[in-house]
């Protein structure tokens, strides 16, 4: 019995390899067959010791009793690691581009501002101007 689960295990290994790639290639799932002879699902833990853990059960599991929790390959796991540092840098880059953004914005609306108060100073300065040519004029005729 052993050598036919031998056999059957390097087989079912050979297998593997050649299937595709689910989910962009992060996370591989398997063809595992249950006891009964049917193929297993994959499963999500809701237990408070193993939460959000994958694993894979018999459609009929009362009856067939087959569980096997989901574990990576060494590959697997290691573009699992990639793909989560990818992720990271990417949320780290968006967030400074963010916040680049954020300045920038911020920036312009502070120089909308400022050249807000110059035009107004402007104004001030040509009223400014023109009452004191309007003073001097009337100084000059008042004498």
């Amino acid at each position: 019995m052993s050598t036919s689960t031998n056999a059957s295990s390097s087989s079912t290994h050979n297998r593997r390899r050649n299937l595709p790639k689910i989910n962009g290639g992060i996370i591989k799932f398997y063809n595992i067959v249950c006891y009964c002879r049917t193929r297993a699902e994959i499963k999500v833990s809701e237990s408070k010791t193993n939460p959000n853990k994958l694993y894979y059960s018999c459609h009929n599991d009362p009856s067939c009793g087959f569980f096997r929790w989901w574990k990576p390959s060494t590959d697997e796991a290691i573009e699992i690691q990639a793909a989560l540092q990818r992720f990271e840098e990417e949320a780290v880059n968006d967030s400074a581009s963010y916040n680049q953004q954020f300045d920038i914005e911020d920036f312009r609306n502070r120089f909308i501002n400022i050249e807000g108060l110059l035009h107004q100073n402007r104004k001030y300065q040509i009223t400014i101007i023109v009452i004191t040519i309007l003073v001097l004029i009337v100084l000059y005729y008042k004498e």
